[in-house]
């Protein structure tokens, strides 16, 4: 347990995976310490295709920080490009 959540603080950031690209809501969240650590993090989730688009959501103003999303299919190779985007793109 973190020790900002001891004393009953929530986390600042929080991250939302979307899984099926077809769905209007995130399948999961998760609650990082920081903003910096999260993105490589939602890269690799994304490139090795275990989400279609991940983003970090600012708890105390609700505004989307960044959002990785899923890139075109290059034939022959297994891992996803993944693009970046600061805010929301859709």
């Amino acid at each position: 347990m973190a020790s900002n959540q001891k004393k009953g603080k929530p986390r600042p950031f929080e991250t939302r995976y979307w899984v099926d690209a077809r769905l209007a809501r995130p399948i999961t969240s998760g609650f990082p310490k920081a903003e910096e650590g999260s993105i490589r993090g939602a890269s690799r989730v994304v490139a090795l295709g275990y989400a279609n688009k991940v983003q970090c959501i600012d708890r105390a103003t609700g505004k989307v920080l960044w959002t990785v999303k899923r890139g075109p299919r290059v034939p022959g190779v297994h891992i996803r490009p993944v693009l970046v985007f600061r805010g929301d793109p859709d």
